[in-house]
């Protein structure tokens, strides 16, 4: 067998290998092999293990209590799997273990009796096993292994024995008719997606003795309109009852975390009890539960989000109760304790003009969405509103900002599609106004426009920069008037002005920023009275179809008949530089 080399290589292994090879013949040797109509079997001295059953098996198929003078006691992985034919099987009461996928994809079976003995049933036992209807699985197995009874989407009825800890990962999954399930005592976990997608599960009855829910538990059971939460639960896991027909639930107070999406889209959901001892509720926790009303926040919370309640838009009120430590209620608005920082207002809250006095800061989107919300009282000592504050509150037509005020962006307000006018009480060290438009102090720099400020806006002549997105979307404005002292233009500084038809830039203009006019789709011309500027990207993108940029003869920096990948034309050094002068090329 070996060559006069490998022997000489080999020959001190080969007491080793001599020993392994008996090993092997031992662990072997001790198991036959045998037939029995469709089915094939191992056997061991003392028991038999049913290991294949033949696809074509048809019917009613009886597994014999005994093989070669030995009990069955085994159904190994796989056995059973894909005997489509097969409308129900008999297992003797000494079998004691179903092994792993035993009865996949078995869409024949509509029934099956399990042995009030059984210690061990298999992950995945009955994966898609879509015509199976009615089962009772004992308690002596301890526990619903991963995916029993995963896409058994005809199982109707299933009980579950006593002695029974746990319900493994989707272990229940996208059972479509299941409609009602009792977990019994004892159990203390239910795995994650382990109903999930169960979508007629109507009846859940959880046992005292659960402490977890997982992932995604309960998640798309459309149907489930009702649960009581054990008082011990206290993990639950993200997502565990999103998109669910919940109308109502209490979270005991065990629960520390609520977690991500834990309620998300529950569109039914209206009552909402969170019990003391709750610390924690995370970003879209309750997200886009539209029907939920009001929330009391515990003594216990110490950790809330603008997205905890992210596209509630039916919220109106937030309360916390007496002894919170962290946080403080006003008119329904969420605050800090010391009522300094405004953190959340109900997405349909319709007014917030009760703000405390002692309010200093306005937090990043702690309105928004609040498209409801009409009037706005700012008190004075506000120092901050933060970008994206309240942005897409279309209900807001006009503010007074305070002279306090020295923090605030073009994206406080971002979206708000009515706000018509800004103005900004005099006697500020950061900010002024000019006929409903926002400036730094000076006025040499644009800070807001009203996104429906209407017609013309004519800058003041000290205005040296048209800052970043400070035009942003404005689709009324119609008209800009650029003095003649401007320098620089910003980074979609008149992005989406739809209404604007043309402009006019300067001479002293040297910086155009990136986007600056991308989306002004009724933008046919641009008339530059001086060398071209430094020009960031796409500034005249998405512009009218026949959108031209203009300059005078001698003007340099410009290209014809492209520049910078549009239309381009020179004009005659004659050529007036008034305000006529684009109304006559354009056409109007």
């Amino acid at each position: 067998m070996f060559s006069p080399t490998q022997s000489r290589i080999f020959a001190p292994y080969f007491p080793c290998l001599t020993g392994i090879f008996l090993v092997l013949a031992c662990i072997t040797g001790g198991l036959d092999a045998g037939q029995s109509g469709n089915l094939t079997y191992s056997a061991t001295e003392t028991s038999v293990t049913i290991t294949k059953c033949a696809t074509a098996a048809s019917g009613q198929v009886v597994i014999p209590e005994m093989l070669g003078g030995k009990p069955v006691t085994g159904i190994g992985a796989a056995a059973f799997s894909k005997c489509e034919n097969m409308t129900g099987v008999t297992i003797p009461a000494g079998v004691l273990d179903i092994g792993n996928n035993a009865f996949e994809d078995c869409n024949g079976l509509v029934t099956i009796e399990l042995p009030a003995g059984l210690t061990s049933l298999g992950e995945r036992a009955f994966l898609r096993c879509r015509n199976l209807e009615t089962t009772a699985v004992p308690g002596s197995v301890g526990e619903i292994s991963d995916g029993v009874f995963l896409g058994c989407y005809g199982l109707v009825s299933v009980t579950l024995g006593n002695g029974i800890k746990s319900i493994g990962e989707a272990g229940f999954s996208s059972c479509g008719k299941l409609t009602a399930i009792t977990l019994p005592a004892g159990v203390k976990t239910i795995g994650s997606i382990a109903f999930g997608n169960c979508v007629e599960l109507a009846t859940v009855s959880l046992p005292d003795s659960l402490v977890n829910i997982g992932y995604a538990a309960f998640a798309d059971c459309a149907s489930l309109q009702s649960i009581t939460l054990p008082a011990g639960l206290t993990g639950l896991g993200t997502a565990a009852f999103s998109q669910t027909g919940l109308t109502s639930v209490a979270i005991p107070g065990g629960v520390n975390v609520i977690p991500e999406k834990a309620f998300f889209n529950c569109d039914a959901l209206s009552g909402v009890t969170i019990g003391d001892g709750v610390k924690k509720i995370e970003p879209d926790a309750f997200g886009l539960s539209d029907a939920i009303v009001s929330i009391n926040l515990p003594a216990s919370i110490n950790k809330v989000t603008r997205g905890s309640f992210h596209y509630c838009m039916g919220l109106t009120s937030i309360s916390v109760a007496p002894g919170n430590a962290t946080y403080s209620g006003v008119d329904g608005i969420l605050f800090d304790k010391k009522k300094s920082t405004l953190i959340l207002c109900p997405a349909a809250k319709t007014s917030a003009d009760l703000l405390p006095a002692t309010l200093k800061n306005i937090e990043e989107l702690s309105f928004e969405r609040c498209v409801s919300l009409a009037s706005v009282t700012f008190p004075n000592g506000l120092k901050s509103i933060a970008p994206r504050a309240f942005e897409r509150c279309a209900g807001l037509t006009e503010l007074t900002i305070p002279a306090s005020v020295t923090s605030l962006t073009a994206g406080s307000f971002a979206f708000c599609s009515g706000l018509e006018d800004i103005t900004v009480t005099p006697g500020g060290t950061a900010y002024s106004s000019v006929e409903g438009v926002v400036y730094n102090k000076d006025q040499t720099t644009t800070v807001l426009c009203p996104a429906m400020k209407p017609g013309k806006v004519k800058l003041p002549a000290s205005v040296t920069k048209v800052d970043t997105i400070s035009f942003r979307s404005c689709t009324e404005l119609t008209a800009v008037d650029l003095p003649k002292g401007l320098k620089s233009i910003g980074i979609k500084a008149f992005v989406g002005c739809a209404s604007l038809k043309k402009v006019t830039i300067p001479v002293g203009v040297n910086r155009i920023d990136n986007q600056a006019f991308k989306g002004c789709g009724n933008l046919r011309a641009a008339y530059f009275e001086g060398n071209a500027p430094r020009m960031g990207y796409g500034v005249f993108f998405e512009t009218a179809p026949d959108y031209t940029t203009y300059f005078l003869s001698g003007k340099k920096g410009f290209t014809t008949p492209i520049w910078k990948g549009q239309a381009c034309r020179k004009l005659g050094a004659a050529v007036s530089t008034t305000g006529r002068v684009l109304e006559m090329l354009i056409g109007r």
